[in-house]
């Protein structure tokens, strides 16, 4: 693993993490799983702006959407914290993905959460 004073430079962090979203998406393909809930790896210790971990991570989520062509992955949920996290994620996922199926509403159930849902399969159609 990477550890916090061995972490690499920019330009590997981001293959790195990218290639770290690859191998838990074909792990839970290789597992059967239909749903998968991760945290924004990258956005915690590492201190990595959320747009680039989450262009990392969307990068990895749509090749393998387009590798597998018939994902058993119905579902991928990535946890965020509100703010600088979500903003950044929302503005890279529409980027990549387009408009999400519909607008979030205000904060839901539980506080501070937000959902965007996007459809993966129209996007990398």
């Amino acid at each position: 693993g990477v550890h916090l004073e061995e972490a690499p430079p920019a330009g590997e962090a981001k293959d790195v993490l990218r290639s770290t979203f690859a191998s838990v998406l074909a792990l839970a393909e290789e597992a059967g799983a239909r749903s998968l809930a991760m945290p924004a790896i990258g956005c915690g210790v590492l201190g990595w702006h959320a747009d680039r971990a989450a262009e990392a991570a969307l990068l990895a989520v749509v090749q393998h959407a387009r590798d597998s062509g018939g994902s058993g992955l119905e579902r991928i949920d990535v946890a965020l914290l509100q703010g600088t996290t979500l903003g950044g994620w929302s503005k890279r996922a529409r980027a990549a993905l387009g408009p999400p199926l519909e607008e979030p509403a205000a904060p839901g159930d539980e506080p501070g959460t937000v959902a965007e849902v996007y459809d993966l399969e129209a996007a990398c159609g």
